[in-house]
């Protein structure tokens, strides 16, 4: 396989069984990367800016699902019970689930909790802006209106009166240092999330016969090919 992720069970040391998936969650990573370095470099285009955006609030959103989920097996020991609430709550909005996710944390963590949901906020509530677009014609005023063109609005004054004419507030969230201000915002919350994951969720590191088995698993492997 080219894309998505594998994961390789095992137990005793030994593999005992394949898991495939998707994995968009890395893919979300690099577009959101990827449009970052664009708005920075093209602060102008809000086409970047809503790339920005919408991948970064799918990866955040994909990891923390995946968190959510961890959280699940790690606390509750009866693996049939925790499958059984996943499927009956993964459907829950992206604010449900934090506040699941958060209910579980210790009191020290008040401070880190209360910037994490100011910025979850501020990105979904723009994203969603973007999901579920309304379009609103907002008048000008005389005032807002260049000299050049109420003296005289002809071919050569026009480009300076659309140059004048001041963006719509949700075109201003998708360019400049605004929307790099959102890149930093979803980059905090993604870090947020990796310091809960690596703090409550145990994982193991592979034993060293795991390591063989892996190894001799992917020697036959080529050799099949």
């Amino acid at each position: 396989m080219r894309d998505g992720a594998l994961r390789i069970k095992f137990e005793d040391g030994k593999i005992i069984g394949y898991a495939t998936s998707a994995g968009l969650d890395s893919t979300y990573d690099k577009m959101f990367r990827k449009a970052k370095a664009n708005a920075k470099r093209y602060p102008k285009n809000i086409e970047h800016g809503i790339h920005v955006l919408t991948f970064g609030a799918f990866y955040i959103e994909s990891i923390t699902n995946k968190l959510y989920k961890d959280m699940l097996d790690s606390k509750i020991e009866l693996k049939a019970l925790s499958d059984s609430l996943w499927e009956a709550t993964k459907r829950m909005s992206i604010r449900e689930k934090i506040s699941v996710i958060l209910s579980a944390l210790p009191k020290n963590f008040q401070k880190e909790t209360t910037k994490f949901n100011r910025n979850i906020q501020n990105i979904f509530d723009l994203r969603n802006r973007l999901a579920h677009f309304k379009d609103k014609e907002i008048e000008l005023s005389d005032t807002q209106l260049p000299m050049e063109v109420k003296k005289n609005c002809n071919d050569c004054t026009f480009g300076i009166f659309l140059e004048s004419v001041p963006d719509p507030d949700l075109l201003l969230e998708l360019k400049g240092a605004k929307i790099l201000k959102h890149a930093i915002e979803i980059e905090s919350i993604e870090k947020f999330i990796n310091k809960l994951h690596s703090r409550f969720i145990k994982t193991t590191d592979l034993s060293k016969t795991a390591k063989k088995t892996l190894n001799a698993e992917i020697r036959k492997s080529s050799k099949n090919k």
